[in-house]
């Protein structure tokens, strides 16, 4: 089986993503911002989709996004630095 398609290098590499998007959010007080990343880079849904699953708006999905992304190259300049 090849990288793509191995259940457990998939299963893997959806931990990591999880575990970083953890970091980026802040933890468990965060659920939906953990939520919102969760759908967009592990299950995939476009912005739209995500408004219409959270209930807001797709600009606001937008922002929230563009938000944490910062947040997460912040994180991972802090990691380098170390």
């Amino acid at each position: 089986a090849g990288w793509a398609t191995d259940p457990a290098d998939a299963l893997y590499r959806e931990l990591r993503l999880a575990g970083l998007i953890w970091q980026i959010v802040g933890g468990y007080h965060n659920r939906e911002g953990f939520e919102l990343l969760y759908l967009r880079f592990i299950t995939g849904l476009s912005v739209s989709e995500i408004a219409e699953r959270l209930g807001i708006s797709a600009n606001a999905v937008s922002q929230r996004l563009r938000y944490y992304l910062r947040k997460g190259r912040q994180l991972l300049g802090k990691e380098a630095q170390s």
